[in-house]
């Protein structure tokens, strides 16, 4: 090929591949301000609690203006999000640790799963302890009790905060999950249903309940309830992402990606009841 031929095509070939690089660059700086989700943007499912307690108001003004993007955030029970994920209607899942996460990925109907921040989980309920779990130092043990303390009528049981949607608060929760991983495990020795005595169930006490810390903090002290358990490594839940096998959208994975970088990660701090899930 003569010299001067090999040149012009090079050239036309250069010219080509920048000019593309400056249409996506160009559509990932443009001024954050201009940023609207847009029909192209991916479809993102997100339980409440990460919206309620500020994390993903956080996550989307740091990409807005690290990448110059912004996705579409739909909020929905974790257990919702997940079926969402497995018929591909979300793109992307932000939900809290629930053992269908694990099946969803064995079956590979969801991939690219990371844990992204944690929250604890207390174990509270009424201050004057009609089940009897103050000397408790095992929480299965303590949940178990509190069943116990409600079989017989003395002491009423929840998972959540009052008032919480069914979908949220019901057996298929995050906390009723996680409950239920508690108390399969082997018991260590018996309940205490010694101490249940001959008391009677106080219609008006609080109920003892699973709360994440993030959520307990947003609402603030119940009066009459006080925190049992706290800070004991078992309770514990995760806010994970994970991408929809079905999905195609190419900017699902950009966020996924985006979120388990340290300048996302160091958008938890200061967020009350978050940690980040790497220490």
């Amino acid at each position: 090929m003569p010299e001067k031929t090999e040149f012009a095509v090079r050239r036309a070939l250069m010219t080509r591949t920048l000019g593309a690089a400056s249409i996506f660059c160009a559509g990932l700086c443009q001024p954050a301000w201009a940023l609207r989700p847009r029909a192209e943007s991916p479809e993102v499912a997100v339980d409440p609690l990460l919206a309620e307690t500020g994390l993903t108001a956080r996550w989307a003004a740091a990409m807005r203006r690290d990448l110059g993007w912004a996705a579409q955030w739909h909020t929905t029970p974790s257990r919702l999000v997940l079926d969402r994920l497995e018929s591909g209607e979300a793109e992307v899942g932000l939900f809290l640790s629930h053992p269908r996460a694990g099946h969803l990925e064995k079956e590979g109907l969801i991939h690219d799963r990371r844990k992204l921040a944690r929250t604890e989980v207390w174990l509270v309920g009424p201050a004057d302890d009609p089940a009897g779990i103050r000397a408790e130092k095992d929480p299965a043990r303590a949940i178990a009790q509190v069943l116990a303390a409600q079989a017989a009528g003395v002491a009423s049981w929840q998972t959540g905060l009052p008032g919480e949607p069914a979908a949220q608060a019901g057996a298929d929760s995050p906390l009723a999950q996680l409950a239920a991983q508690l108390l399969a495990q082997p018991a260590t020795g018996q309940p205490l249903t010694a101490a249940l005595g001959h008391k009677q169930l106080n219609p008006s006490a609080p109920a003892y309940r699973l709360v994440t810390q993030a959520a307990w903090l947003r609402q603030g002290q119940v009066r009459g309830t006080r925190v049992w358990f706290q800070g004991h490594p078992a309770l514990v839940l995760h806010a994970e992402v994970a991408r929809s096998f079905r999905g195609k959208h190419p900017g699902g994975k950009l966020l996924v990606d985006w979120l388990d970088r340290p300048l996302a990660r160091g958008t938890l701090r200061g967020v009350a009841g978050w940690q980040n899930a790497k220490g």
